[in-house]
């Protein structure tokens, strides 16, 4: 069971991770509660449901309510009553080993299943346990390549400790493992079988992966952030001290955003997700474009030879925008103001190269907006350099 509070914004919205949790198949209730507004949820799920808290005290009685009810369906369903029957034909040993919640496998050298519970072959939606047993583990891997990371770990330390893997079921669907291992040795030390957990965390994976995409992208735009861009762009310019080639820095400021925001925020958000396609259709794969937040945006062209080349792309990218656009039956004239910083000419890191490719930017716009201009210590603008 899963509580959200539908009241704390982040950088992504809880319809978003209800989406995410809803793919599990081990959340049963997804409950969402509001201090300040009735949750607007964008699904028809029956395991969710939504609660508006007009008192903390109530809340806290109808989500116990909930829980009850939760139970209540478990003993329907008829699971306690196999856990109780379990018991009594076969011990305590039998009701672990196949209601546990997380694979337990038994295999030979040569990786085929000797043993398994019932919890592996519903995580590898298999017809039957019958199917498992006469399947090999290696066989389920989706990377070969991780087969050998695997068995280099278990021959070097005898053990696997959190090893984390994608797997394919018997449907065909992808699946993410942790897996846990350990050798088994004969007498003389010579392994005679391998004793290992699966732990289902698809989930898991694809909330980190959601997670980092967010802590290194601009949602509205789905381009690299500030952060990411400069950590690429130190790595950029560590490898041209070494080739000698030079790294161009390109400043790009829409000009006149505040006038294509006033026509609304929907405006001025589709005039900065088109900069950001039309862009990236211009660049070189190597190149890498970000948003450094607002209407800026900073390209980075790596293995330049000479500046025709950088003047050559600032060219195309000036030009984007030669036709005006319509967005909601209005018409926007949108012209881009571009600054240009070199390495190793204007600086050595990063920081300083964006602030000399800012100053550029600057330049371009009290002079003439819509062009652009190489950086030069001889810029003046009203505020300074």
């Amino acid at each position: 069971m899963v509580l959200l509070s539908y009241d704390v914004e982040d950088f992504y919205s809880v319809n978003d991770v209800i989406k995410i949790l809803l793919e599990s198949d081990f959340i049963r209730k997804i409950v969402v509660i509001s201090e300040t507004v009735a949750p607007s949820i964008e699904s028809t799920d029956d395991r969710l449901q939504s609660i508006f808290m007009d008192s903390p005290a109530e809340t806290v009685k109808e989500i116990l309510e909930i829980a009850k009810t939760l139970q209540d369906s478990l003993e329907r369903e008829g699971l306690l009553e196999r856990e109780t029957a379990a018991v009594g034909k076969d011990g305590i040993g039998a009701l672990l080993f196949d209601t546990i919640p997380i694979g337990l496998f038994r295999i030979d050298p040569e990786g085929n299943f000797i043993d398994c519970n019932h919890t592996l072959v519903t995580i590898f939606k298999a017809p039957n346990r019958e199917v498992i047993l006469g399947d090999s583990l290696f066989a389920l891997f989706s990377d070969h390549e991780e087969i050998d990371n695997w068995l280099d770990i278990i021959h070097k330390d005898s053990r696997i400790r959190g090893l984390v893997f994608e797997a394919e079921q018997y449907d065909g669907q992808k699946v993410w493992l942790r897996n846990n291992t350990k050798s088994i040795h004969d007498a003389e030390g010579k392994v005679i079988n391998y004793d290992g957990t699966l732990e289902d965390v698809t989930f898991q994976k694809k909330l980190e992966d959601r997670l980092s995409f967010l802590a290194t992208h601009d949602i509205l735009t789905g381009l690299p952030n500030r952060n990411f861009f400069q950590l690429q762009s130190k790595l950029t310019l560590s490898q041209a001290r070494y080739s000698g080639d030079m790294v161009a820095f390109l400043l790009l400021d829409i000009d006149h955003f505040a006038a294509i925001n006033s026509h609304g925020s929907r405006v001025g958000d589709q005039v900065l997700q088109m900069t950001a396609e039309r862009a990236k259709v211009l660049l070189r794969k190597s190149d890498l474009i970000a948003r450094l937040g607002g209407d800026k945006f900073i390209v980075l062209l790596p293995s330049i030879k000479s500046r025709q080349d950088i003047l050559a792309v600032a060219k195309k990218m000036s030009s984007m925008y030669k036709d005006p656009v319509v967005i909601d039956d209005i018409t926007l004239k949108i012209s881009i103001s571009m600054g240009i910083s070199i390495f190793p000419n204007h600086g050595e890191t990063e920081n300083a190269l964006i602030h000399r490719a800012e100053i550029a930017t600057l330049a371009v716009k009290e002079r003439e907006r819509g062009g652009y201009l190489i950086y030069s210590d001889s810029i003046k603008t009203r505020a300074g350099a």
